[in-house]
């Protein structure tokens, strides 16, 4: 059945995990609720450039990755989280975002330059100088040095309305190496829909036909690809929130509860729920909603996967 998650953000540094490299790994971790257990790991340290390892986005991130002595320490921090996952079961998503920053600077990743094999040779030496080339050998390390993990990575919704986006994404993702992972990650919002309304006037609630937009797209992704999707950081408001701190409306929870079947046929896998910012609406403070959701969904036995 499709299998739904909260997440809670954990953020550990080298030196409390043990003798590692100098640097910062952050990562987002959710306990699964369905056996066979696993964790799921997003892998969300961004590209750095010094020596304060200040996060950097965007055009930034595509900068850091064609500088060997960034890229050299971004591979130390993947290679020494996947050492540390070792044999354990658990899900890796790479890099939310960072493949929409590549598609918006060249809509072939094999144009955007990244310094591989220089800053890698033990894993990569094989892939090419470039962002496929960085994706790849990613999923590659995955599963030298952690063989149990499920690993995929993300493709970003950003015009998921648009007509063709979704073969357009997918066979950009295709290009990054998707197709050797195992599932492809989006999402449809990082905050909830109230506060986005109240802090930026945008309207981001779901209606019926954005609803079946976002379904229809994920579909399309998933065949293109050939894997299923993941729904990740998905939204906890409710209306009965008051657009306040840890308050906000969303109808996202409601709307993919109430239309399990549809989630299946979309050829999604799990919903993984929790917003990407912290004064935005959790379990704890949802008034129960989302609990009382997920444990009728149980109840009922839950849906098969399309």
């Amino acid at each position: 059945m499709p299998h739904t998650e909260t997440k809670s953000g954990l953020s550990r540094s080298r030196r409390e995990l043990g003798n590692a490299p100098d640097a910062t790994i952050t990562m987002t971790r959710s306990t699964a609720a369905l056996p066979p257990s696993r964790d799921r790991w997003g892998r969300s340290a961004p590209l750095e450039t010094n020596g304060n390892h200040e996060s950097i986005f965007d055009q930034a991130e595509l900068v850091a990755m064609n500088t060997t002595a960034t890229l050299n320490r971004y591979f130390a921090d993947w290679r020494y989280l996947l050492q540390t996952i070792g044999n354990e079961r658990v899900i890796l998503q790479i890099e939310p975002d960072l493949w929409g920053f590549v598609r918006g600077k060249n809509k072939d990743p094999r144009a955007v330059p990244a310094q591989v094999k220089a800053a890698n040779p033990t894993d990569c030496a094989y892939y090419e100088n470039s962002a496929a080339g960085l994706s790849r050998c990613m999923i590659a390390m995955a599963r030298k040095y952690a063989p149990n993990a499920a690993v995929g990575l993300h493709a970003s919704s950003w015009n998921y309305t648009e007509k063709g986006n979704a073969e357009e994404i997918g066979n950009f993702m295709m290009a990054l190496g998707a197709g050797d992972g195992d599932f492809v990650t989006t999402d449809p919002s990082d905050r909830d829909a109230g506060w986005y309304k109240k802090e930026r006037n945008m309207d981001t609630f779901w209606t019926d036909q954005s609803f079946a937009a976002y379904l229809a797209w994920s579909k399309k992704l998933s065949e293109v690809v050939g894997k299923s999707t993941v729904m990740w950081q998905i939204p906890l408001g409710n209306w009965q929130q008051n657009n306040t701190t840890n308050h906000w409306q969303d109808n996202k929870v409601d709307y993919l509860f109430n239309n399990m079947e549809k989630v299946a046929d979309a050829h999604i896998a799990a919903l993984l729920f929790g917003a990407g910012d912290t004064p935005q609406t959790s379990p704890e403070s949802d008034g129960g909603r989302f609990f009382g959701w997920t444990q009728t969904y149980d109840r009922n036995g839950g849906v098969k996967l399309r």
